[in-house]
């Protein structure tokens, strides 16, 4: 019974070999293999791509290359940027593989999050609120009541906090302007 079945799953086979009405042949068809190319016969035959650079116009977009603050890419600049000390009168060495190009990210940029870096951000902030509850108070005493917050944004006296600001921020970060960081905030707060 399993020879009986055994010939009947062979005679269902692709390819089985059975006997052929006005055929001789017995086996199945030959199948030729390709002939295989060596392997320095296939490594010659690619070719190497130029490099992106090369591609690359120098007056870009770069903000599209480069949207945030990132390590020095070789392949994503065009210049032909060459840092450090020469060698014995040589050239200085080229873009790829120059460590010093390559911006080494510290341990406190590391740690930095969205919450840390608020004061700093203008927009939805605290001091961006009072001083729009601030200038609707005051158009609202002029009985305008038609004023949107990009008009209010967008008048003199929020540019000029603004920059006061960001002027306070930059130079009070070092000590040695502790004293003009300190009449400067007197002055805004016209306290002199």
């Amino acid at each position: 019974m399993a020879a009986a079945a055994l010939t009947a799953w062979l005679g269902l086979q692709p390819g089985a070999r059975t006997l052929r009405a006005f055929s001789t042949s017995v086996s199945p068809a030959t199948r030729s293999l390709p002939e295989r190319t060596s392997r320095t016969e296939r490594l010659s035959k690619r070719k190497a791509l130029p490099p992106r650079t090369e591609k690359m116009a120098v007056d870009q977009d770069w903000p599209s290359v480069y949207p945030a603050a990132a390590p020095f890419k070789p392949s994503a600049v065009p210049l032909p940027v060459r840092m450090g000390y020469p060698v014995k009168k040589g050239v200085p060495m080229a873009k790829e593989g120059n460590l010093e190009l390559l911006k080494k990210t510290e341990e406190w940029e590391k740690n930095k999050t969205e919450a840390d870096m608020e004061e700093y951000v203008w927009k939805n902030s605290s001091s961006e609120k009072n001083i729009l509850e601030t200038l609707l108070q005051i158009k609202a005493a002029e009985k305008k009541t038609d004023v949107n917050k990009e008009e209010l944004l967008g008048t003199k006296e929020v540019e000029d906090y603004r920059n006061c600001v960001v002027t306070l921020k930059n130079e009070g970060e070092n000590e040695n302007t502790l004293s003009q960081y300190k009449e400067s905030v007197k002055r805004l707060l016209n306290l002199t």
